[in-house]
């Protein structure tokens, strides 16, 4: 009954302190970040809902996400935006304009990540992760749980 007990409260500890603890910790960098509501713009390359967005944040500034809405019409072959941003980055970047906004800030998994580095160079993807020229690293998952989320999270500035 002790090694039971003593076993969930070690599996409750790694658990509730360190997995998926990034999420919280690159909201925290960007809280302390000096953002300007009428200049920042924050974009989550995420799956929908990685994120805890206004609620932690605090500030008035534009953000967006990848979508996820339900198949409401039943449509055949439904993708919703998260979907489709995963299938076919260069063409969700290009279909979006997020080139012609003044993105300041992304977030991405760090598996993400390196498939923008590793691109083509005229890869819209690629051309728009270079226009930052920093980017912090933070511990998110022992192991990474699907091609979307990764072992890290990273913010881009």
């Amino acid at each position: 009954v002790i090694l039971v007990a003593l076993s969930n409260v070690i599996l409750a500890i790694i658990v509730g302190v360190f997995h998926q603890r990034g999420a919280i910790t690159v909201m925290h960098k960007l809280r302390g970040m000096n953002l300007k509501t009428e200049s920042d713009f924050i974009l989550f390359l995420t799956p929908c809902h990685s994120l805890p967005y206004y609620s932690f944040l605090h500030k008035n500034i534009t953000m967006r996400f990848l979508t996820c809405e339900p198949n409401l019409y039943d449509s055949n072959n439904y993708l919703d935006e998260a979907d489709k941003f995963y299938l076919k980055p260069d063409e969700w970047f290009e279909n979006n304009r997020i080139q012609n906004e003044k993105v300041t800030h992304v977030i991405l998994f760090d598996n993400l990540y390196s498939q923008f580095k590793n691109a083509e160079n005229n890869s819209s993807a690629k051309k728009f992760l270079t226009q930052f020229e920093k980017c912090d690293s933070f511990f998110y998952s022992f192991i990474e749980q699907s091609k979307r989320v990764g072992k890290n999270i990273f913010l881009c500035y």
